[in-house]
């Protein structure tokens, strides 16, 4: 028979033992496991309502390198189940697994917190299992397109610029840009695509799929007078990457293009109405160009805020009226983004947000449209502290956000975790310790649940004090999702978001009597690997992450054949998961 493995945190497994008793499994120690020491990160750092970085270091521990855990067996017999079942039903679909597994940014980074040096991180991504890299924070209108006016608008009175940022510390600006001449939009001599083209070749050496958003960067233009050169320069810079203007040796083939980011927040300070006939002439432009090619990228957009439901009421919002302005004709899809309350950010807050969102985009007529959830994380920056992404509590949220998204009712069909870089990310580095990158908690969520990439769900169900509802729902303690792999792989993902440990016994049925259960165990606390500098980079390389992974702990015990099942007692830590592989 099939051996069930269980990935999981640092939590004890609680096990039944032969007399009927319950034992605790032994205690991960070093030796156990890739590093556990949780290292406190020193320096909060303010960002604005998307990001800023600080010059200020983190303090990144040093850590030992694990050793491999031989495996252990236990038996079992007859027991009482713990009073929280969580079963999972391989032989009933749910539908197939959303491809939730994005991130935002690039898999190289500069931070003047690691000294000024520029690390990749790019054979993390590929181990973490990034399917998305969605190109916030890359593609700039701006920076690209060269024969423009940019203009300080905040006092009132047009002051021409020559930087695509805010022109002084006071606040985001009202910077107005607009190409200077209609007809020369089309001269591949007014682009420079060097940086851009630059920033592509990084991540296609992930494997990961181009999301390509369309506008400008954090802090900068946010207005303009002529929206259809606006969007003629937008086309343009897709049908670069797709090698049909100022052609370059790279050419790439973005799956999905995002038309703008957060129009109802700071990136869009100018006239709704122009910004509607913008976001209409570029979806048309790049559909036009894209059929022209012989390609068919999924289009849509705008990236509204985690205020979109409150802006959705204001009269000068672009998100009022949006869906009946651009019509439902122009959107594969609808994007927003949601950031809970840091340390009191709860699932169950989140779950809200997306039945009102879905509920709303609804109302307005697009009802098939899925949803897009293109930046999320458990709070924005300002308001969390940097050293908060490396607390365990953001592991057990990010686990627990990736299980919520899958349920069908949201129709959710891709989503992006900010950042998959620094800051507010899935890695942070130290000044102090250059030459090596600290991956946080929570990265391990992403790493779990893209393992369920491309399979099909399996029904969950979560029952506790008698009652019982979707294991996709965060009506109590805990959350489940189970998955049939693309390779035939069975999974169960369990995540914990509370302070205490919760003891439930798993069932499943539709996958046969599997006869023992593994447990592994991903690091709770933050680990350091190793970056060798090569070509001016300090470069993580794919052995040390390799050996990063390969050596999480792994114990067995046996399970209990029950009605063409089995059974399982397990005990997940407080805000932790476990990954259980049949």
């Amino acid at each position: 028979m099939k051996a069930l493995h269980v990935l999981m945190s640092f939590a004890p497994a609680i096990i039944a033992c032969t007399d009927g008793a319950s034992s605790s499994a032994p205690e991960a120690t070093a030796g156990d496991t890739a590093v556990i020491e949780t290292v406190p990160e020193t320096v909060p750092e303010t960002v604005a309502e998307t990001v800023a970085e600080t010059s200020e270091p983190e303090t990144v521990a040093e850590t030992s390198e694990p050793e491999t855990v031989a495996e252990t067996s236990e038996t079992e017999t007859e027991v009482t189940p713990a009073s929280t079942i969580v079963s999972a039903d391989f032989g009933a679909s749910d539908g197939p697994v959303r491809n939730l597994f994005g991130v935002n940014k690039l898999p190289r980074f500069g931070d003047a917190r690691g000294g000024g040096h520029n690390y990749d991180v790019t054979q993390l991504w590929k181990q973490l299992g990034v399917s998305q890299a969605r190109l916030h924070d890359v593609v700039d209108l701006c920076t690209i397109y060269k024969d423009a006016l940019i203009e300080e608008m905040s006092s009132g009175t047009p002051v021409a610029v020559t930087i695509c940022g805010a022109v002084t510390g006071s606040g985001p600006p009202h910077l107005r840009w607009t190409p200077r001449d209609l007809a020369k939009v089309d001269d591949p001599a007014n682009y420079d695509f060097a940086q851009l083209d630059t920033d592509i070749a990084l991540i296609l050496g992930t494997g990961a799929d181009l999301y390509l958003r369309l506008g400008h960067n954090y802090n900068g233009a946010n207005d303009t007078s002529d929206a259809e050169a606006w969007a003629k320069v937008a086309t343009n810079i897709y049908k670069h990457l797709i090698g049909e203007f100022a052609p370059s040796a790279l050419e790439a083939d973005p799956t999905h293009v995002e038309v703008f980011n957060e129009p109802d927040g700071m990136f869009w300070v100018g006239d709704r109405e122009v910004f509607f006939d913008l976001f209409r002439r570029t979806v048309d432009g790049v559909r036009a160009a894209a059929t022209a090619a012989g390609k068919s990228p999924i289009v849509g957009g705008p990236g509204f805020t985690n205020n979109y439901l409150s802006k959705a009421t204001k009269p000068t919002s672009a998100a009022n009226g949006f869906v009946a302005a651009v019509t439902t004709g122009r959107l594969d899809f609808f994007s927003v983004h949601r950031y809970d309350t840091c340390a009191t950010a709860t699932l169950a807050a989140s779950q809200g947000f997306f039945a009102a969102v879905r509920a709303e985009v609804d109302r307005q007529g697009a009802s098939e449209i899925p949803l897009h959830l293109t930046e999320w994380n458990i709070g924005l920056g300002q308001s969390c502290g940097e050293t908060f992404y490396a607390e365990p509590r953001v592991q057990s949220f990010i686990s627990g956000m990736l299980t919520l998204m899958q349920a069908e009712a949201y129709d959710i069909e891709a989503a992006h975790y900010y950042s998959g870089s620094v800051p507010m990310g899935l890695f942070s580095v130290d000044a102090s310790v250059v030459g090596t990158v600290t991956v946080r908690p929570h990265a391990w969520a992403l790493w779990a649940h893209s393992r369920l990439k491309s399979g099909t769900k399996a029904v969950t169900q979560v029952c506790a004090a008698g009652t019982c509802g979707s294991g996709l729902s965060s009506d109590g303690p805990l959350v489940a999702l189970a998955a049939t792999g693309a390779n035939g792989t069975r999974y169960v993902i369990v995540t914990n978001d509370s302070d205490a440990p919760v003891a439930y016994t798993l069932r499943v049925a539709g996958a046969g009597t599997p006869n023992t259960v593994g447990r592994y165990a991903p690091p709770t606390g933050t680990v350091t690997v190793a970056a060798a500098l090569s070509g001016g980079s300090y470069v993580v390389s794919e052995a040390a992450v390799q050996a990063l992974v390969g050596a999480i702990a792994r114990q067995t015990t046996a399970t209990r054949v029950v009605g063409g099942g089995i059974e399982v007692d397990v005990t997940v830590g407080a805000r932790t998961f476990q990954l259980l592989e049949l």
